[in-house]
């Protein structure tokens, strides 16, 4: 009750300015909760060509990793190379990836951990044919994402057992 009293007391003139400033007061509060929602969705959409782009370009040679896995478990190429970090380094070495490798550190049962924050993914797909063919080794997981911005670079880690 006391605020409608309050406004019985105010004069035309004040009302009239007070509803005014309630109403800009209102128009501000709206557009700053939208307009962060506005702004993502707009940075979004400029970049999902870049995103649709990656995809194809990923999806590309997960078929050709898909082959070569599948060219592979046929039998011809393995040797019988153990899995080590040397072996592992040897074949780093060898594609000129050492200089790469964020982590490399045996974990348990046996299983090498290799971690990459900046690799192209197309050297990627040949590391791991490689680790396969020349060492045994199998990948028992193996985690991609995207380096936003930078077509084709990835994060990696892999986790190889061996095969």
């Amino acid at each position: 009750m006391m605020l409608i009293e309050w406004w019985r007391l105010r004069h035309a003139r004040e009302k009239i300015v007070l509803v005014v400033g309630f109403v800009i007061m209102v128009m501000i509060m709206s557009y700053l909760l939208i307009e962060p929602s506005l702004k993502e969705h707009s940075r979004m959409r400029e970049e999902l060509p870049t995103l649709r782009a990656d995809y194809v370009w990923m999806q590309t040679h997960v078929s050709e990793l898909k082959n070569m896995m599948k060219t592979n478990t046929n039998g011809a190429g393995i040797n019988s190379a153990t899995l080590s970090l040397a072996s592992v380094q040897i074949v780093l070495s060898e594609l000129s990836l050492s200089d790469k490798v964020n982590e490399l550190r045996p974990i348990e049962n046996q299983k090498i951990r290799i971690n990459f924050t900046e690799i192209n993914y197309a050297d990627l797909v040949d590391l791991m044919f490689q680790l396969e063919s020349k060492t045994g080794a199998q990948i028992s997981t193996a985690e991609f994402s995207l380096i936003e911005n930078n077509t084709g670079m990835v994060q990696a880690t892999l986790t190889l057992t061996q095969g």
